[in-house]
């Protein structure tokens, strides 16, 4: 897992990182996590919604998943893929 701020993240810097506003934490992996921070920038909800992103899914990092959700006591937790036209129909 590869949080913001946090070792192998390779986005510039954005502000203060973890903040005990966070709403909402999302986990992601691959490309959305780009989509996801460019949306977020774009609504300046850096404070309010925080991206965990996943390099590695199997085996499932289940103990790094807890640890970074443990940081964001109060967040709601949610996971986001992307996916292609019309696999969900």
């Amino acid at each position: 897992v590869i949080e913001e701020g946090g070792p192998g993240d390779n986005m510039p810097a954005r502000g203060k990182g973890r903040s005990d506003k966070c709403q909402r934490l999302i986990f992601c992996s691959g490309k959305v996590f780009y989509e996801l921070h460019h949306a977020r920038a774009g609504r300046k909800l850096e404070g309010v919604v925080a991206l965990a992103r996943l390099e590695q899914i199997a085996p499932f990092p289940s103990m790094e998943v807890a640890l970074c959700a443990s940081r964001y006591p109060d967040a709601e937790i949610l996971w986001v893929q992307e996916e292609p036209k019309n696999m969900g129909a």
